[in-house]
């Protein structure tokens, strides 16, 4: 299966998971347990929700773009700091038997959903969907098209120093053990953690 079919498969998947918990509100049958609020209905949310998106060309023929704006903090939304986010969605082939939209996250780190869309991703969900959905997906906060978005780049000293030799990225070998790409162990989890918590506090490492 090919990288496209698998993601429509992955996104595929989480909406009827989606789809199937939406069925059901309230308390769940045999618990205690109640389901948290919608945010939707909360009244700091209420502006970005109730928000109704602007459709125009992309600039790949084919498909419709707009923005969507959303809070910086969703805890505290009504603070003034925002992201404007960019919206693409190809519409439904049978536009009499469309039936609604569905929208995907492209994954990551970093991907950009309003680029794979424009490279064809709305394919991979087959014509049958294809009729009767609008295929949407939209770039995260921070990433892409995303207004403000973060620009990670190596400390000057780092990015004058010579790039290593190229080695054969087939093999494990060829990575760095003391940060396992795919983290198997404990001490790799906490490697991996470390690394990452020490190129977070590098100063001018992200910076909008």
């Amino acid at each position: 299966m090919n990288r496209r079919a698998t993601l429509a498969a992955t996104a595929l998947a989480l909406l009827g998971t989606l789809s199937l918990t939406a069925c059901t509100s309230g308390a769940v049958p045999g618990t205690n347990t109640v389901r948290p609020a919608d945010p939707a209905s909360r009244a700091d949310l209420e502006p970005f929700y109730s928000q109704r998106l602007e459709w125009t060309g992309c600039a790949t023929d084919g498909y419709e773009c707009a923005r969507l704006t959303v809070p910086l903090d969703y805890a505290r939304p009504g603070n003034g700091r925002t992201f404007v986010l960019p919206v693409a969605r190809a519409v439904a082939t049978g536009p009499g038997r469309r039936i609604g939209s569905l929208v995907y996250n492209p994954g990551g780190p970093g991907a950009g959903g309003v680029s794979s869309l424009e490279e064809g991703m709305d394919e991979a969900f087959g014509a049958a969907v294809r009729a009767r959905f609008d295929i949407v997906s939209f770039d995260l906060r921070g990433v892409g098209g995303s207004v403000p978005a973060l620009t990670c780049e190596p400390a000057e000293e780092e990015a004058e120093e010579p790039e290593p030799e190229e080695e054969d990225s087939t093999t494990e070998e060829a990575f760095d053990p003391a940060a396992p790409l795919y983290p198997r162990t404990e001490a790799d989890r906490t490697e991996a953690a470390s690394g990452a918590r020490t190129a977070a506090a590098r100063p001018d490492t992200c910076r909008r």
